[in-house]
């Protein structure tokens, strides 16, 4: 058993589409010009991707994994004390 996940040849990596890129693609399918399967190819958005975000109305792309311990206003706050904590010490 590997002890290290290598990931297979030719899998793509994941959350590699644009957002602009899923907003058209929904326009388009809405609009009717074109199947959900082809807006998949033609802007290189995995199918059960567009499905999902047209069914939920969630265009907006967002990070993969969870958010983290502090948050994102905490983690900002924190970053830059930091760099203020350093910056006085030298």
């Amino acid at each position: 058993m590997p002890r290290a996940y290598k990931r297979k040849p030719g899998v793509p990596a994941r959350g590699q589409w644009e957002e602009e890129n899923l907003r058209e693609a929904v326009t388009r399918i809405t609009k009717g010009d074109i199947g959900i399967r082809e807006a998949s190819r033609y802007y290189g958005i995995p199918e059960s991707t567009v499905r999902r975000r047209k069914a939920s109305n969630r265009l907006i792309k967002t990070a993969l994994g969870p958010e983290g311990v502090f948050g994102k206003e905490n983690g900002k706050r924190l970053a830059k004390h930091i760099k203020c904590l350093h910056q006085t010490d030298d």
